[in-house]
C-alpha cells in the first residue's frame, strides 16, 4: 500500500507531461489554462483597463470600448461594422450589450473566428502581441487607463453600483430569512417555466438550470402543505435570528470553543453573502437559491448554537437553584 501511495504522484506527473508533449506536438503549445494563466488573460485584463466614459452597469466591456481599441490598435484589426456584426450574432435576445458573465467568452470567440488560428502557439503569440500593443497605446496616450480588478472573473463596480451594495445586502438577508423561492415543483410547473419537454426521469438540476436566468419568472406558489411549512420556517428564522444575534453579542468576548465555532460560522456567512451581493450588483442577478443555498445552513447553525448556549445557561441556573434549596 505504501508503494502505491508514493508511486501515484510520480505516475500522475509522468502522464501529465506525456499529455503536454503530445499537445505541444499537435497544437504547438503545452497544456495550460487559457483563462487562468496565459497571454489571453493578460490581453483581456488590459482591455478591462481601457477607460470608457460610456461604461454601463453590469457590462464590464461596452461595445464602445472595442470601437476605441479598433480605431488605434495595429493588432486588433476590426472595423466598427465587423464588431456590430459579431454582436448581432452573439446576442440571444433584444439588447445592445453583452453582460459580464459572457463578455470574456465573446472576446475570445470573435478573435478565434477572425484570425482562424491554426494552433495554440499561434493564438498565444497573437494575444501576446495584443497585450503589448495595448501597453503601447496606454503609454502613447491614445487610450486612457483606469484601475481594474486583476481577476478575470471579477469586475470593478461603477459609482452607482457601489451605492447599490448596502440595499442589495439587506435584500439578500431578507431573501434567505423569508425562504423566498424555496418551492416544490410539480412536473406541470416545470413545463410552464420555458415550455420545454421533460421525460419522467427529470432531475433536480433542471430546476436550478431554469433558475439561472429566469429566477423572477419562477412559479409563485407551493402546494398548501409545503407553503405552510415554508411560512413556519420563515417566521421561526426571523424571530430566532434576532434572539440569536442578541445572545451572540452578549457573549461575544467569551473565549470558549463554542464561541470560536460561532465566530467562524458568522465569518463564512458574511463572506458568502458579500460575494453573492457583489456579483448581483456588478455582474448578473445572483440573489437566488442557486447561489445562496449554503447561507440557509450557516444561518440555521448560527441560530442553533446560540440557542443552545441560552438553553445550557438556563439549565445551569436551574441546577444552582436546586442545590441552593437543598
Amino acid at each position: 500500500m505504501l508503494f502505491f501511495q508514493y508511486i501515484r504522484p510520480v505516475v500522475s506527473i509522468l502522464l501529465l507531461n506525456i499529455v503536454s508533449f503530445v499537445n505541444y506536438k499537435y497544437y504547438g503549445i503545452y497544456t495550460y489554462s487559457e483563462v487562468e494563466n496565459s497571454y489571453f488573460t493578460e490581453a483581456y485584463n488590459k482591455v478591462l483597463q481601457i477607460k470608457d466614459d460610456e461604461r454601463i452597469s453590469k457590462v464590464a466591456i461596452p461595445r464602445s470600448t472595442f470601437y476605441k481599441l479598433a480605431e488605434v490598435s495595429d493588432v486588433f484589426e476590426y472595423t466598427k461594422e465587423e464588431i456590430d456584426r459579431s454582436y448581432t450574432k452573439a446576442l440571444r435576445g433584444p439588447g445592445e450589450e453583452i453582460d459580464n458573465g459572457d463578455i470574456m467568452w465573446f472576446f475570445r470567440s470573435i478573435l478565434y473566428k477572425k484570425y482562424d488560428f491554426k494552433d495554440g502557439k499561434e493564438a498565444n503569440e497573437y494575444f501576446y502581441q495584443l497585450s503589448k500593443d495595448i501597453d503601447r497605446l496606454f503609454k502613447e496616450g491614445k487610450l486612457e487607463k483606469e484601475v481594474s480588478v486583476p481577476i478575470v472573473y471579477i469586475n470593478m463596480p461603477t459609482k452607482k453600483e457601489i451605492l447599490e451594495l448596502p440595499g442589495s445586502l439587506v435584500k439578500a438577508i431578507g431573501y434567505t430569512s423569508s425562504y423566498k423561492n424555496v418551492k416544490t415543483y410539480s412536473k406541470k410547473d416545470l413545463l410552464k417555466l420555458d415550455n420545454s419537454n421533460y421525460d419522467d426521469n427529470y432531475k433536480a438540476y433542471v430546476v436550478y438550470y431554469n433558475d439561472y436566468r429566469y429566477a423572477e419568472k419562477m412559479i409563485d406558489h407551493n402546494p398548501l402543505g409545503y407553503e405552510i411549512i415554508r411560512v413556519i420556517y420563515k417566521y421561526f428564522t426571523i424571530i430566532f435570528s434576532f434572539i440569536s444575534l442578541f445572545i451572540y453579542i452578549k457573549n461575544i468576548k467569551k473565549k470558549d470553543n463554542l464561541n470560536m465555532i460561532i465566530h467562524i460560522i458568522l465569518l463564512v456567512y458574511i463572506i458568502v453573502l458579500c460575494g453573492v451581493v457583489y456579483t448581483n450588483v456588478t455582474a448578473f442577478f445572483a440573489i437566488r437559491y442557486r447561489y445562496l443555498a449554503n447561507v440557509y445552513i450557516l444561518q440555521s447553525l448560527f441560530i442553533l448554537l446560540n440557542m443552545n448556549r441560552l438553553i445550557k445557561k438556563t439549565g445551569d441556573e436551574d441546577d444552582i437553584s436546586s442545590n441552593t434549596c437543598l
